[in-house]
């Protein structure tokens, strides 16, 4: 990331490493029990504003803030699925590809408050 923290994602959690750091301190693993949706980690992305983006397999997407942890959720517009990336647009917009239906790619824009889902058939 651009503070230089190594994130990792791991179907256990997610995992911060310091290669700085002495033999098992190299390692701080999070998971539900601090405040992750899910352990089931898929990708994770960094905004411009230092945000962690983070993506489960069917528990949503998360914000990892300096204040805590956001999730977004079917409630926040955003259905929980498969999905293969999370990318910060050039207009500084978090988008997420959804590449769960063979058919069907779907891509949800955070829009500051909620997600936005927008879809397109593959012809």
């Amino acid at each position: 990331m651009s503070d230089g923290r190594i994130w990792i994602c791991t179907v256990g959690g997610l995992s911060l490493f310091k290669p700085e750091a002495p033999g098992a301190a190299k390692f701080t693993n999070y998971t539900a029990a601090h405040g992750l949706a899910s352990e089931e980690v898929y990708n994770i992305a960094e905004d411009t504003e230092g945000n962690l983006w983070v993506g489960t397999r069917n528990a949503g997407v998360m914000r990892i803030v300096g204040s805590g942890i956001v999730t977004y959720g079917p409630a926040d517009g955003f259905e929980p699925g498969q999905f293969n990336t999370i990318r910060e647009s050039s207009d500084g917009r978090i988008v997420i590809y959804n590449g769960s239906s063979r058919d069907k790619r779907s891509f949800n824009y955070f829009d500051g408050r909620k997600f936005v889902r927008m879809n397109h058939r593959i012809t």
